[in-house]
């Protein structure tokens, strides 16, 4: 007797190895995400416009990286005494209009450097409702709390999607031929929008990634999406706010991605980096100093370990934690 729906997404001919960098964007879900790509020592980089939800300003912040092309006062807003910028995540407010386009760009070129070697590109779409400036139809990332009577608001369209992608395609295959593209849609339901709308949103990004994917051979998708909502499709594994994932939902999408996504020898890495992880997380009630020696001892041979199997991997912050 069955009582969940069996699901293994394909594996990829060429899939990802921990020796190669990784690039991650995209929403709440994306972030999640990447804290276990660095958690298990990938050479990774995320976010640099902070999280996005919709794919227009993803691409459009991808864009802006891959061409080293900087923000400018003209992108700045100002809000309750901060500034902020259209195209990115409130997190960077600053007081200071050059102040918030210093960091920006700053973020900007550090990861126009990454992409140049990236192995792969991870983007998470979230919504394909966007909001745009009524003035000049710019689709902003964050309405940092201005006036709605600034906004209006629109469901994106597939073919909008297809047409953005083609051109942020063809300007990241100039800036590194090699960089291969992974699309996942996050299974965070967007209430505010309603559970209608929260539906009519996922489906266009569905179509959007599907159609990508079609067309480009190495474009791929990763089905985090339907792991979350047709396979667990439980309230218990979501956090009391019944919309995100909990993290035993979000570890059972690592440990499918890792099983289908990443090669045999970063396999095996995770499987043996896991006791380093479990160790790092544990906390003892009472350190007792014989004990606590012995028990450092032991993670410090075990990371010796490491390094000589996977010499190309930094544990430098292992070590320190366990010295």
């Amino acid at each position: 007797m069955k009582f969940q729906l069996e699901f293994n997404p394909p594996s990829l001919a060429v899939p990802i190895s921990i020796r190669k960098p990784v690039w991650l964007s995209g929403s709440c879900f994306a972030a999640n995400m990447s804290e276990y790509f660095l958690r298990n020592r990938f050479i990774s980089h995320s976010n640099p416009n902070g999280i996005l939800f919709n794919p227009v300003s993803l691409l459009h912040g991808l864009y802006h990286d891959v061409l080293c092309k900087e923000y400018t006062f003209s992108d700045c807003v100002q809000q309750d005494k901060l500034w902020h910028s259209i195209h990115h995540h409130g997190v960077f407010g600053s007081t200071s209009k050059t102040g918030l386009l210093q960091n920006i760009n700053e973020r900007m070129e550090a990861s126009h450097t990454f992409l140049k070697t990236t192995d792969w590109i991870i983007l998470t779409f979230g919504s394909a409702w966007v909001y745009e400036l009524t003035t000049s139809k710019t689709i902003v990332a964050n309405c940092h709390k201005l006036s709605a009577d600034l906004f209006q608001k629109r469901l994106l369209q597939p073919g909008e999607i297809e047409m953005l992608f083609d051109d942020v395609y063809a300007k990241v295959k100039q800036l590194n031929n090699s960089a291969k593209f992974i699309f996942t849609v996050s299974p965070v339901r967007y209430l505010r929008d309603g559970l209608v709308e929260n539906n009519l949103s996922k489906s266009v990004l569905l179509q959007s990634v599907h159609r990508i994917t079609q067309q480009y051979k190495d474009c791929f998708y990763f089905p985090a999406y339907e792991m979350v909502m047709d396979v667990l499709r439980d309230y218990r594994f979501f956090e009391a706010d019944m919309v995100h994932p909990n993290k035993q939902a979000i570890d059972y999408v690592w440990m499918k991605f890792t099983e289908s996504f990443t090669d045999s020898e970063t396999k095996a890495f995770i499987k043996s980096y896991e006791a380093v992880l479990t160790a790092r997380a544990h906390r003892p009630l009472h350190k007792v100093p014989e004990e606590w020696e012995r028990f450092t001892g032991i993670m410090h041979q075990k990371i010796n370990e490491l390094k000589t199997t996977y010499p190309f991997i930094d544990f430098r912050e292992d070590e320190q934690y366990f010295s």
